[in-house]
């Protein structure tokens, strides 16, 4: 491809101007190591926060998914780096061709080589207002035009894209930047094992709404009541928890690994989840799975491996099956390196069985957080601001109902949710344009108070988002979206079974003063459902308990048994 002005890459910097005003930054992005790359960026840019959703990556067959976003302090100026598994036979060039799906206008576009490796290039004006769907995933929201290079290569199966942007009237100022960094690109990472399939390792939707599961519980565990080992996990309510005779001196013993809990169906189960840490400063998870993989003396034979986003940590997830004592064993192993502890999950059953424990095993293990001593002391600021319902006794249930509500007369928006029998609908008047718009619009579909002029309510909301929308990001995104709030208190768990997100927020109104809002988030297919408790910040000892509850029932998976009252 001749060099176009728009799109340079050759004789950008000088010797002396490479070595003082930029830096190799290497990314094993996802842990998984046929993602590892390397770019060159100027010294003074920062990584950005970056959150991807297990279903996000499990489809990355699909379209890209991002591994990591750069930044210098201008929020207008970036460089994502992103991928995607594509059949070998299609080309870059031909990826380049499936963006120009919405309005962006393509420049100019070519083929060539950078440093040895076939690359499509492109360059694109990005208007406010376009539909473009690539770009509207991760590009902001603005006012203005921005200017868009992209730069496809490819290693084996995994197509690679570096999209550098920035608005069109600073592009002079970038675009020698953005060369360096399309130019300078390189996927190092070796190809890994093939992933497994979400049947075989389930770690997404492991649940469908309407099949029968047990009933899970998210637990609070402090092995030893050493704090450093404090850990979340997500197992059925009826299964047994294992004494566990603890070395606690292994706990401060390196490589050398401890098991701190178990948990089986009842005692003499041949199926458990254990849990075990090691304290490995210079060992990461990906090692610790290899060491069950390799050697000579192991019997465990490799089904499948993959790297994921798990409670907001890397997890390296393997299923082994293995000859134990009484037959063939299938052992789930997923572990995650936290500070310099490196906690496991292993899930064994016999292997007649594992289709009877596979989706036990994967709420367990996407569910396991280790948190440690900042955790243990987190978890008490969380009992305390967000209780649950198994706090209230039965005398106290008699003041609830179940409401069944069907907003708008859509079947798709039907929830339920327990309140105090006494509390009222408010009637809503919202405008169309906002009802008509669940894309653009957060819309209000229930407003629950004790009456008409009470500050306290329990409002329910709702919007149509992309499949990388889930609910962590609505909590992550309503803490940087309204900065006179203070984030108290979070915390990811599982209500009927299902991924939930849930926050406490301080905000002030000018009317009134402090408040505290309760926020809990779930996504069923392109929805994502919120509700959100407030009240005065005075008044919220009085009503937690009442907010614990709706947040606890609050259920959009419902299905009508009758056609409910329209909200």
């Amino acid at each position: 491809m001749a060099e176009h002005e728009l799109l340079p890459c050759s004789d950008l910097y000088s010797t002396e101007e490479m070595q003082s005003q930029f830096c190799k930054i290497t990314f094993h992005p996802l842990g998984d190591s046929a993602l590892t790359c390397d770019v060159l960026v100027p010294t003074d840019w920062e990584e950005r926060e970056l959150s991807v959703s297990a279903e996000i990556v499990e489809r990355d067959n699909e379209w890209f998914v991002p591994m990591a976003v750069l930044g210098p302090q201008d929020q207008t100026v970036f460089l994502w780096l992103l991928y995607s598994r594509v059949p070998e036979e299609i080309q870059p060039l031909d990826v380049i061709d499936r963006l120009t799906i919405g309005n962006s206008e393509c420049l100019v576009k070519g083929v060539g080589e950078f440093n040895e490796r076939s690359v499509a290039d492109a360059m694109w004006r990005y208007k406010p207002g376009d539909d473009e769907p690539m770009f509207n995933r991760v590009l902001p929201q603005v006012e203005e035009n921005l200017l868009v290079r992209t730069c496809i290569s490819r290693r084996g199966e995994i197509v690679f894209l570096v999209l550098s942007a920035c608005l069109e009237k600073d592009y002079d100022k970038w675009k020698k930047v953005f060369g360096l960094a399309s130019v300078s690109f390189n996927p190092c990472g070796e190809p890994g094992p093939p992933r497994p399939s979400n049947d075989l390792m389930p770690y997404h939707n492991i649940y469908k709404p309407d099949e029968s599961q047990p009933n899970f519980g998210l637990l609070s565990v402090l092995p030893g009541d050493q704090p450093d080992l404090y850990f979340l996990l997500g197992v059925p309510k009826d299964w047994h928890q294992s004494d566990v005779k603890l070395d606690l001196g292994a706990a401060t013993t390196p490589m050398k690994m401890m098991r701190i809990a178990e948990f089986k169906p009842d005692a003499a189960s041949k199926t458990k989840i254990a849990i075990m840490q090691m304290l490995a400063p210079k060992l990461d998870a990906a090692k610790f799975v290899d060491l069950m993989t390799g050697g000579k003396n192991t019997t465990a034979e490799l089904l499948g491996r993959r790297a994921a986003m798990y409670g907001g940590n890397v997890a390296h997830d393997a299923l082994f099956k293995i000859q134990g004592k009484l037959g063939p064993e299938y052992m789930r192993v997923t572990a995650a390196k936290v500070g310099d502890r490196v906690f496991a999950v292993g899930c064994s059953t016999p292997e007649a069985d594992y289709d009877q424990y596979k989706k036990i095993f994967g709420v367990a293990v996407v569910t396991f957080n280790p948190l440690g001593r900042t955790g243990w002391d987190m978890e008490q600021q969380r009992d305390i601001l967000m209780p649950t319902p198994d706090d209230l006794d039965e005398s106290e249930l008699e003041r609830f109902i179940r409401r069944q509500l069907m907003p708008q007369g859509k079947e798709e928006l039907y929830f339920e949710m327990v309140v105090p029998v006494h509390w009222g609908m408010v009637d809503l008047d919202l405008p169309p344009e906002i009802t008509g718009d669940d894309v653009n619009n957060a819309v209000l579909i229930a407003d629950i108070k004790p009456d008409a002029e009470s500050a306290v309510d329990i409002a329910i909301y709702y919007r149509r988002v992309p499949d990388f929308v889930d609910a962590e990001y609505l909590v992550r995104a309503f803490a940087e979206q309204n900065p006179g709030t203070e984030l108290l208190a979070t915390r990811a768990t599982l209500f009927y079974g299902r991924d939930t997100r849930e926050a406490v927020f301080r905000t002030h109104q000018a009317e009134v003063g402090a408040c505290i809002l309760r926020i809990t988030a779930m996504k069923r297919d392109e929805f994502l459902f919120w509700s959100v408790c407030g009240c005065l910040e005075g008044d919220y000892e009085q009503y937690k308990a009442i907010f614990a509850m709706a947040a606890a029932t609050f259920d959009p998976y419902a299905k009508p048994n009758t056609v409910p009252t329209t909200a």
